[in-house]
């Protein structure tokens, strides 16, 4: 058995002055340590080991590997349920450890056990895929917390996973949340209101999405009620704030997930080549033109279909979409055949609705039928929480092309971020 400072360790240290690869426990009719040539040594009963050699290794005698000791016992303890302040305290040292350790990584997991009659059963269970070193403690009736220290991200993951899968034997309302440092914050406080956020009622959980900030938190509940129904739903927000992110979210979280999801960028395209692109066109429509095309609208059957830069489109093509979306029924260019289409559109625009509609650049019936309910995006100023995890979520994604060790932030880079107008 392996005694290392590494996730996948069986006997983990968590101790900095322990080697990455520190001693090794041979299990037989005996049992014997080896020191691995550790960087600060091994001690046993108060004795220096010589590297690379195995000595027998009492029970009840003490191993003493940096500031930790540990003991040789007949039988396994099994883990004991911590109290919250003796998880907090753990939980602060990890954070001031990682502070001093760009390679640090560990996991904090909020666990909402709903209205199960057996909690302590429960805790048993989900302490029975703890490793030695892991934390488990109550945080209040009904409510779990699990400090995972030197984890790597995968293997947060990999928890996360074995204790969900402890989680789906308790009932539906049980869940829990995860996150990790540095990725998902710095602070203990951050860390735990990241955790905490993914296991409340109502919040939504978007993979690769940063939904921090109370604001986009309220935008995105309210987006998770507007995917259930079939409506209409119009995006604003200025150029980069994340609208076909959001758009993405609704298509995958309602009824038509499994279908397609198709986008164009209205602004991309002159009128008639947008019109070949919304309806499609049959063979012959244009010279040269030798095969039929179905267009987007289409080919989004039974899916979701995004308007991108919606605001952009030209005036003779919004009375045609008009029909499109009043209908449900596109005719390709070229063909006399009505097609039947069943779509849910979603439109995006970074324009100012309001002056586009009253200055008659942009159709008001056509703005009333596609903004059956209107999301507005607030600039990442307005939301500055979110610059901290969302620019280590994009540093962190950009690491996963084969950089082992995601770099950090520096505290002078993120003062800029945060200044930046």
């Amino acid at each position: 058995m392996s005694i290392v400072r590494d996730d996948n360790a069986q006997i983990r240290i968590l101790d900095p002055l322990a080697s990455r690869q520190h001693a090794v426990l041979h299990l037989g009719k005996t049992i014997e340590i080896e020191d691995l040539d550790s960087r600060n040594g091994t001690r046993l009963g108060g004795e220096a080991l010589i590297p690379r050699q195995r000595v027998f290794f009492p029970l009840e005698h003490a191993l003493l590997i940096g500031n930790t000791t540990l003991i040789l016992q007949h039988q396994w303890v099994a883990a004991k349920v911590h109290t919250h302040g003796h998880f907090y305290d753990h939980l602060v040292e990890e954070c001031a450890r990682g502070e001093g350790d760009p390679q640090s990584t560990f996991g904090l997991m909020r666990i909402h056990l709903g209205a199960n009659k057996d909690p302590e059963a429960v805790a048993s269970a989900i302490s029975e895929t703890t490793r030695p070193g892991d934390v488990l403690a109550s945080y209040a009736p009904g409510e779990l917390e699990l400090l995972l220290p030197d984890s790597s991200v995968d293997k947060c993951q990999e928890m996360a996973t074995q204790v969900d899968q402890v989680l789906a034997l308790v009932g539906k309302d049980a869940r829990l949340g995860l996150a990790v440092f540095p990725r998902d914050g710095l602070s203990p406080g951050t860390l735990l209101e990241n955790a905490c956020a993914k296991v409340r009622p109502g919040t939504v959980k978007v993979a690769g999405v940063v939904v921090h900030d109370p604001v986009m938190r309220a935008l995105y509940q309210k987006a998770d009620l507007v995917a259930k129904s079939n409506s209409s739903v119009f995006i604003l927000g200025e150029t980069g704030v994340g609208k076909e992110v959001l758009a993405r979210t609704v298509h995958a979280q309602s009824r038509r997930a499994t279908k397609p999801f198709i986008a164009i960028n209205c602004a991309a395209f002159n009128e008639s080549l947008l019109e070949d692109q919304l309806f499609g066109h049959e063979r012959g429509a244009f010279h040269g033109v030798d095969r039929a095309r179905p267009g987007l609208i289409e080919a989004a059957h039974g899916g979701t279909f995004l308007l991108d830069e919606v605001g952009d489109m030209p005036l003779p093509m919004q009375a045609k979409l008009l029909r499109v979306v009043d209908t449900g029924e596109i005719i390709r260019l070229g063909s006399n055949e009505v097609r039947k289409v069943d779509v849910r559109y979603v439109a995006a625009t970074n324009r100012d609705m309001a002056e586009e509609t009253s200055q008659r650049r942009f159709r008001e019936d056509l703005y009333h039928r596609l903004a059956v309910v209107e999301l507005r995006i607030p600039s990442l100023w307005e939301r500055k929480a979110e610059i901290d995890p969302l620019a280590r979520q994009f540093l962190n994604d950009l690491a996963q092309a084969g950089v082992r060790n995601v770099p950090d932030l520096s505290k002078p880079a993120m003062d800029l971020l945060f200044g930046y107008d």
